[in-house]
């Protein structure tokens, strides 16, 4: 690779970045690589982002400027944060289960921060408990849910999916395996995740074991959507639901 404009130092470390596979960058991993202090490692990663050869991210965290022109914002996105996953709406969008190309990207992490806006997109971190967080691979060079965790994020945060409809429209000609799905919301440890689950499911017309996920349904009332006030029209006994949303076709 040809690199112009840099010192032997500065070449260095892009290359050792490249060759240890880091999307993504920190000071400390800039440290490490040239030997040198935290104010030296300061000055040269500004006068490299000065020069065009990286682009900063966020305080301490940087990509080679090569990789900004190459990869897609999804690919640097699921990589800002280690761990983490993108899922929700930009999960629907990557395993494309969506026609909607979501502005956000939706980033699944455990532990609150703010958003950022990475190569013109925003970027938008949700983060669950630590219970939540599995169930996630590497596809395409992104890091993004299962399809069966995928669903199950869309059902705690249907705001972020475009909403429960739209959540059920994407899952309609999916592949699911009902197993795993289950397995995974049993996982949770989450009652009202497995109702949401075992009504969606059904609406869905998929086959799968109810009298299992029924034992571990909640037995008191829950809101369908989490994210919207409760109805006041049609109720599932057999999942003690409040259906609060207004299903229409896909």
């Amino acid at each position: 690779m040809e690199y112009k404009g840099m010192s032997a130092r500065e070449v260095r470390l892009l290359d050792r970045m490249e060759a240890e596979g880091l999307v993504v960058f920190t000071t400390s991993d800039a440290r490490r690589v040239m030997g040198v202090g935290r104010d030296d490692a300061h000055r040269i990663l500004s006068r490299m982002t000065a020069k065009g050869h990286l682009v900063r991210l966020e305080r301490g965290k940087y990509i080679d400027a090569r990789s900004a022109r190459e990869l897609d914002v999804y690919e640097v996105a699921s990589h800002i944060v280690e761990p983490s996953y993108l899922s929700l709406w930009t999960g629907l969008h990557v395993h494309g289960l969506t026609t909607q190309v979501p502005r956000t990207v939706f980033v699944i992490v455990t532990s609150p921060r703010k958003g950022l806006d990475v190569m013109g997109s925003p970027v938008r971190f949700v983060s669950v408990r630590h219970r939540l967080f599995f169930g996630y691979a590497s596809h395409g060079g992104q890091v993004v849910a299962e399809v069966e965790k995928l669903l199950l994020d869309c059902l705690v945060f249907p705001q972020h999916s475009g909403g429960w409809d739209e959540v059920v429209c994407s899952f309609e000609n999916a592949t699911l395996d009902p197993e795993r799905v289950m397995d995974y919301a049993l996982m949770t440890g989450s009652p009202t995740l497995c109702s949401r689950l075992g009504y969606t499911l059904e609406r869905l017309g998929v086959e799968f074991d109810t009298e299992r996920l029924s034992r571990a349904s909640y037995h008191g009332r829950v809101t369908l959507d989490p994210s919207r006030p409760s109805g006041r029209g049609e109720r599932s006994a057999r999942w003690n639901l409040d259906i609060n949303v207004e299903g229409g076709p896909c």
